[in-house]
């Protein structure tokens, strides 16, 4: 596929299309992914951040990949969040390069992929019920602030980038 990563933009994605290479092809762009991870990804934990486990919440890690093939494709860091869900009774696990949003948000983010989205043609569309296609699903592009308020395209990536600091 010939995807252009908008800088600043979030992909959420399901945790079957996990391609390590793709995800450093994002980190690259300055674009951020929230993904599922894998339960047997192999990881080494570097730093836990403490939670609040009443939202769900059970760990905030900064971990690397130690897969062979998986720390080739991605060789940074990554956020790995564990959420448990209680209305569906369910543990999620995600992976992100966004360091900056809080873990809950990551989570509500991922939560809401099929809300907002955007078409493969660029216009947004409600995808609630409908399944988009893989190419739907990689551009959804959306995130919330800490007062559950959804940014779509370029307001988030106006806010994203003002908070972002600058590389050393």
């Amino acid at each position: 596929e010939n995807l252009v990563f908008e800088a600043g933009s979030f992909y959420i994605m399901d945790r079957s299309y996990i391609d390590f290479e793709r995800l450093n092809q994002l980190h690259q762009h300055q674009a951020f992914f929230v993904i599922r991870a894998k339960s047997n990804m192999q990881f080494k934990r570097i730093y836990s951040q403490e939670v609040d486990r009443s939202t769900g919440l059970r760990c905030d890690q900064t971990v690397a990949l130690t897969g062979f093939y998986a720390s080739k494709g991605y060789p940074e860091k990554l956020r790995r969040i564990k959420f448990y869900d209680d209305e569906h009774d369910v543990r999620l696990t995600f992976l992100t390069n966004n360091f900056m949003l809080p873990a809950l948000s990551v989570a509500q983010l991922y939560k809401r992929r099929w809300q907002i989205g955007v078409s493969s043609q660029g216009h947004t569309v409600q995808s609630v019920k409908a399944r988009p296609r893989l190419n739907d699903t990689f551009r959804v592009i959306s995130s919330m602030d800490r007062n559950d308020r959804l940014f779509i395209g370029r307001e988030f990536r106006e806010k994203v980038t003002q908070a972002r600091p600058e590389p050393a």
